[in-house]
């Protein structure tokens, strides 16, 4: 066995002289950092438990505790920084994938924060709300090329199916057994609240949610975990999965520990099953294979929802996005580098996509040039991190973002 130790990021300081052994630190702590010794009635604290969630620095009664970066180091240069060289450590230790959560967080630039808004060129002051009404409502699907009218002049109702939301965000996917029963219910009551439409992810639907249906999308993953015709039609929209921002290129994988109960049922799969899908979907190799399923996705839901593909944005993002326009989808999702997962490898989470910035202008400019941008509304996702993004992100193109 390898002798090598990876310190910890960070180290628990506790100043003795203000520690009155209280044990605060110790109850209110979940990952069991701090513990009292009986012997010689002292704390102590374990740091590779630590997670800097200044819990107990937030409820020491006597402010005895700080957390600090560990100031251990390697040797370093210009070819190998710690990071790496830590990371090699570890990988060589577990004979694994490092894998890690949420977003991107290697110091890239964000081009949200370099972009700058001329409101004269947005919009005119409004005079007042009864001649000029300002709303931030927001309608996604297919946008007809012209108005018809029949032979008594009345206007056509041959709109295709459309999302209609308070305003342009809607809550990006996260699936039920990565996340809590309680927390996918949150989302959905969140949603039917506030008036927008939030993502199941790829792990299906729990029965008890079918009720906030009208804000729910469905999601259609390379795994099919929990697709059914109920779940289908029990959504407000079908979003199939192509990739997403923090893994493009490959797939994903729930660990058989959390398939039990009520997720083993949802997800359709035997409890304790390790729940992998798989890169691509193996009857999609083109845009004919994913008309394919569009169009079958729309006649199991009798034609009433809209169908959404998101893609990762990627080097060669607007031509698919020119393709999935042509494919019979109503939106295109587009899910940036910056995306948030429950579980991606670092190597990918770190050097593999691109800024949404980026790719959102130069899809919405490649549609725009071959005159199918009204066949899609486009949402994007990845680096929204505030209202100014979203707004960014809509003056960029984008008709609504998931954050």
């Amino acid at each position: 066995m390898a002798v090598d130790y990876i310190y910890p990021d960070y180290e628990i300081i506790r100043d003795y002289d203000r520690c009155i052994t209280c044990r605060v630190c110790e109850r209110q702590c979940a990952n069991e950092a701090h513990e009292y010794l009986s012997d010689s009635k002292k704390m102590i604290a374990d740091n590779a438990k630590c997670v800097n969630c200044h819990r107990c620095v937030s409820l020491c009664p006597t402010r005895a505790l700080k957390i600090v970066k560990t100031d251990h180091t390697f040797k370093e240069n210009a070819n190998w920084t710690g990071k790496s060289i830590k990371e090699i450590y570890k990988q060589a230790g577990s004979g694994g994938v490092l894998l890690s959560s949420m977003g991107n967080p290697e110091n890239y630039p964000v081009y949200f924060d370099k972009m700058l808004l001329n409101a004269s060129q947005v919009t005119n002051p409004s005079i007042d709300p009864l001649r000029e009404p300002m709303e931030t409502r927001v309608f996604l699907g297919a946008k007809p090329d012209r108005i018809e009218r029949d032979e008594k002049g009345r206007l056509k109702k041959n709109l295709p199916p459309h999302i209609m939301l308070s305003m342009p965000i809607m809550f990006s996917a996260m699936s039920y057994g990565s996340i809590s029963y309680n927390a996918h219910e949150s989302l959905a009551r969140a949603a039917a609240h506030l008036g927008i439409l939030y993502n199941t992810g790829e792990g299906g639907l729990h029965e008890d949610l079918y009720k906030y249906g009208k804000h729910t999308i469905v999601q259609v993953a390379s795994g099919r975990f929990g697709v059914h015709t109920t779940y289908l039609n029990s959504g407000a929209a079908i979003e199939i999965k192509m990739g997403q921002g923090a893994k493009p290129g490959i797939g994903g994988h729930l660990p058989g520990a959390k398939i039990v109960g009520d997720i083993s049922k949802t997800r359709m799969i035997p409890e304790g099953s390790d729940a992998i899908s798989p890169a691509p979907h193996h009857d999609i190799y083109s845009i004919e294979d994913l008309r394919q399923l569009v169009y079958s996705l729309k006649e199991a839901t009798g034609y009433t929802k809209p169908v959404i593909v998101k893609i990762a944005a990627v080097h060669n993002v607007s031509a698919i996005a020119s393709g999935i326009a042509r494919s019979g989808a109503d939106i295109i999702a587009i899910d940036g580098f910056r995306g948030g997962t429950g579980a991606a490898p670092t190597r990918i989470r770190d050097h593999v996509g691109l800024p949404i910035e980026l790719a959102l202008a130069s899809v919405d400019k490649r549609l725009r040039d071959e005159g199918v941008r009204n066949n899609v509304s486009l949402v994007v996702g990845g680096s929204i991190r505030s209202s100014a993004d979203v707004v960014k992100a809509v003056a960029l193109g984008a008709d609504c973002v998931y954050a």
